[in-house]
């Protein structure tokens, strides 16, 4: 749904046509939020996680079937993980992920960008707002290079199917994209809006002339008489 609220019509003297403004409120549709869990496999200790499994119960006195020795080992590894590296929660909103398409270094690039806005943020220091914008620069090359890599090797490998190759040109364009909803009739009621203004000055302007027309028409008279 889409409203028009606080129409302004200013002057401004640099031209015979006014400044029109106005504030257009509409829906955005945003992706749900979803909660995930997930374990940060880059800080466990391996040597600490061998050692534990070769202290374990299922290590010292495995199961005789196989059935309980399953059960035996996803409780004793899923306890030594919950030891060494437990489980974290985060929430955060579902969407498409475009870290399929960028390069190693642009995900580099992206980390460190936002690890030094999130510095910046807290200690206000200008040097560190100029490393910020250097890494923003950075990152957003990078992107833009693996952007263009990324669909340069889709349009080639699709160049002899023409049913592949509009379908990776209409996903660069976006044509099938419809995440926001128009309301029904917007253009006219635009152009209804308009020419009601347009009306409104027409009157304006003929009550004007016929306010100076007549007493100018009566002073001319009786000159003449």
């Amino acid at each position: 749904m889409t409203s028009i609220n606080d129409v302004n019509v200013i002057d401004i003297g640099l031209s015979d046509h006014s400044l029109v403004t106005c504030k257009i409120v509409e829906m955005i549709h945003r992706a749900p939020i979803v909660t995930a869990t997930f374990r940060c496999w880059k800080r466990l200790n391996i040597d600490s996680f061998k050692q534990k499994l070769l202290s374990s119960f299922v290590y010292r006195c495995p199961a005789a079937t196989v059935n309980l020795f399953t059960d035996q080992l996803r409780n004793d590894i899923c306890r030594i993980l919950d030891e060494l590296l437990p489980v974290h929660r985060i929430t955060r909103r579902s969407g498409k992920s475009t870290n399929h398409w960028l390069s190693r270094e642009a995900v580099k690039a992206k980390e460190r960008r936002r690890q030094l806005e999130r510095r910046w943020k807290a200690t206000g220091y200008e040097a560190v707002r100029v490393q910020y914008r250097k890494a923003c620069r950075e990152a957003n090359r990078l992107i833009n290079e693996s952007r263009k890599a990324f669909y340069t090797q889709r349009v080639t490998e699709s160049s002899r199917d023409p049913r592949s190759l509009w379908r990776v040109v209409r996903g660069i364009l976006h044509t099938n994209q419809t995440n926001t909803p128009h309301e029904p009739g917007m253009c006219d009621k635009f152009a209804a809006y308009f020419r009601s203004k347009i009306d409104k000055v027409k009157a304006s302007v003929t009550t004007c002339v016929h306010q100076f027309r007549n007493p100018l028409m009566q002073e001319l008279k009786s000159r003449m008489a």
